[in-house]
């Protein structure tokens, strides 16, 4: 645990304003911090967690309205997260914001990575583009900060709208940056926590959950445990003098080194935060994994650490679960490796194909490893035209059952130019809200040899078709009961008959009963395998009643 300062970052965050205005509710900071924490612990979706610290933002300070905006998937525009208590017919009419300089508060904030406060939205450049808007619904004033997340990337902002013109103190700018940190811990934990969610489903492996500890520390020894979380989870909590040689006692030998490094860092003024995994000794005597976050909430006049304010976090099944997807994915790579299974994934959304080297090389394309990741397809590339209509509908709503899985034919163009036949089999491992798929995966199958093997029998097919139909001399398939089969025109013409006639009768009813024993016992013969074929001259009955001699060859 780390030594701390004079007030914690949590009630540092949240009751900054206290001194310039009366919080709007009695609550006490730390139910604040207990409510959030519930909703932290829960799977919430990220709106929800935002809706949930913004209100208690709010509780701070009479009239302020807290709002919070989102990075999109393009990383340009921002859109709305929470704003619990403006209306939304405001949020519509903002709509999402440009990150740019000169977009608003909000805008300007996430371009500069800066804090922007504007005094008097009528009179700012930065809101020449919705001043009216934010006027008309009185909202007069608007500050900003940026959310960044540990490796300095811009999650989103959040503003503090107030009905009178004002500029912020001292004290509202360091809860306004409070709030902004906490807001990080929140959407990069979702964040995380989403990332997870979806590596799970594709190992089909169960969801995992765990409780938050919250606790502050100071370098006098003094610590808080601000529930029983450490009695819960088995873990002697180590309060009192020494507290932190006491916790770092317990720490497990080969983690001591980066949990130290990390800590001993925030403490002596290199860093202001630091997160540490670790395994830690129970009172039982196991070890249990930790994920630890902690802020320096004060520090003395030569920069050192005074006091902490943190989280703890029992990351046993996480690890537990890491442990079992590295066993599950070098199971899957041995797998697809010895069967040189061509895989592909799919991203409907990007509309990008991504495979392994065997599929590379399924479809034309001899990669090296290091190329392999950076070679991707659409999902209709180089297919042919008369397979691509079809192709295209495979991951509409509609086109894939309960089960998921599909199965497609078509022809793929290779580098040469030349077409091959490949039978996709995929399936979807994630959907949207609505039922859309959004992800497949699958393997491609190279079935040319058989297509090309099924076009020549077709081929061959009918050339015997066309042989056996027009022959000069008379033909027939005959089942072995005698029963026709099939005739051609030439043995229609010598016996008289139709070839329906034919083939609702057989052969023993047209032959001449002086010829139907010798005929019938060397067709039994050949079919018992004593013979291989046989020749005779027979006779056939006409139709109309005269006799036809042949020569029968079988």
């Amino acid at each position: 645990m780390p030594t701390g300062a004079e007030h914690t970052h949590w009630q540092h965050a949240f009751g900054a304003l206290r001194g310039s205005v009366a919080p709007a509710s009695g609550d006490d900071p730390r139910n604040a911090m207990f409510r959030l924490l519930a909703l932290l612990g829960s799977a919430a979706p990220l709106n929800e967690l935002l809706d949930g610290l913004a209100r208690d933002v709010e509780t701070w300070s009479k009239g302020v309205h807290c709002t919070f905006l989102v990075v999109d998937s393009t990383r340009r525009v921002l859109q709305p997260g929470a704003a619990p208590s403006l209306p939304l017919s405001y949020i519509d009419a903002i709509g999402q914001v440009a990150i740019a300089v000169g977009q608003g508060s909000c805008g300007t904030a996430a371009a500069l990575r800066e804090m922007v406060f504007v005094e008097d939205v009528e009179r700012s450049d930065l809101w020449a583009s919705h001043a009216q808007i934010a006027l008309s619904y009185g909202l007069r004033a608007c500050w900003s900060a940026p959310i960044v997340d540990d490796a300095g990337t811009v999650l989103g902002t959040l503003a503090l709208y107030f009905r009178e013109r004002r500029a912020p103190t001292k004290a509202d700018i360091e809860f306004i940056q409070g709030a902004s940190s906490l807001a990080s811990f929140v959407i990069q934990r979702h964040r995380d926590s989403a990332r997870l969610r979806a590596s799970e489903a594709r190992l089909a492996a169960a969801v995992w959950g765990t409780d938050i500890g919250l606790w502050e520390s100071a370098s006098d020894g003094d610590h808080t445990w601000f529930d029983d979380w450490s009695e819960r989870f088995d873990i002697e909590p180590c309060v009192g003098l020494h507290q932190e040689r006491h916790w770092r006692d317990r720490i497990h030998p080969e983690d001591i080194h980066a949990y130290a490094s990390a800590s001993d860092a925030a403490v002596n003024g290199f860093a202001d935060h630091y997160v540490a995994e670790y395994r830690i000794l129970t009172r039982s005597g196991a070890w249990r994994w930790l994920h630890e976050r902690g802020k320096v909430s004060a520090r003395d006049v030569n920069g050192k650490a005074q006091r902490f304010v943190g989280v703890c976090m029992c990351v046993d099944e996480q690890k537990k679960l890491e442990a079992a997807l590295r066993a599950a994915e070098n199971s899957y790579e041995l797998a697809v490796s010895a069967a040189r299974l061509p895989v592909w994934h799919y991203d409907v959304h990007s509309d990008t194909v991504t495979g392994n080297a065997h599929w590379h090389r399924t479809v034309g394309h001899e990669l090296t490893d290091a190329e392999v990741p950076h070679r991707v397809e659409t999902w209709l590339s180089d297919i042919h035209p008369d397979d691509a209509e079809r192709n295209s509908k495979l991951l509409t709503p509609d086109a894939t059952d309960d089960t998921d899985f599909y199965q497609s034919e078509f022809r793929i163009r290779l580098p040469s130019g030349e077409y091959k036949w490949l039978l996709d089999r995929g399936r979807v491992v994630e959907r949207s809200a609505n039922g859309a798929p959004t992800k497949a995966v699958g393997i491609s199958l190279d079935i040319d040899a058989q297509k090309r093997m099924e076009f020549d029998l077709r081929e061959s097919e009918q050339r015997f078709r066309g042989a056996f139909e027009f022959a000069a001399i008379g033909m027939a398939l005959v089942a072995p009961d005698g029963r026709w089969l099939r005739v051609n025109r030439s043995l229609c013409g010598i016996v008289g008959y139709t070839a329906e006639e034919l083939l609702a009768t057989d052969f023993q009813s047209i032959t001449h009963p002086e010829d139907l024993d010798t005929d019938v016992g060397q067709m039994r013969q050949m079919l018992d395998g004593a013979l291989s074929h046989y020749d005779m001259e027979k006779r056939y009955i006409h139709k109309d009643g005269h006799i036809v001699w042949v020569l029968l060859s079988v």
